[in-house]
C-alpha cells in the first residue's frame, strides 16, 4: 500500500462506507480484517493502521477512534 495517513483519512472520511473502506485499508497493508466481527455493533474492535489504534465498541466506534487520533497526528506534523 502507498498511501499516506492524511490521505487514508480522507478516503475514509469520503467513503459512503468507512466500514468497508477501512477493511480493504487493513486488508491491503497485510493486516487482518474479519467481516463478520466488523459487523457485529457489540463487541471490542480495534483497528492497527499506520501506527495508530481505534479501539471502540463496533467497528463503527473504533473507526471513530482511530480518525480522532490520526487527525491529532496529522496536527503534529504526521504524514
Amino acid at each position: 500500500m502507498n498511501m499516506d495517513l492524511q490521505t487514508a483519512v480522507a478516503k475514509i472520511r469520503d467513503s459512503k462506507d468507512p466500514v468497508g473502506t477501512v477493511g480493504e485499508l487493513v486488508s491491503e497493508s497485510g493486516g487482518f480484517w474479519s467481516v463478520t466481527e466488523a459487523a457485529d455493533p457489540t463487541k471490542l474492535f480495534a483497528i492497527h493502521l499506520f501506527g495508530y489504534q481505534g479501539v471502540g465498541i463496533g467497528a463503527s466506534a473504533a473507526i471513530k477512534d482511530w480518525l480522532l487520533k490520526a487527525d491529532e497526528a496529522i496536527a503534529a506534523g504526521a504524514n
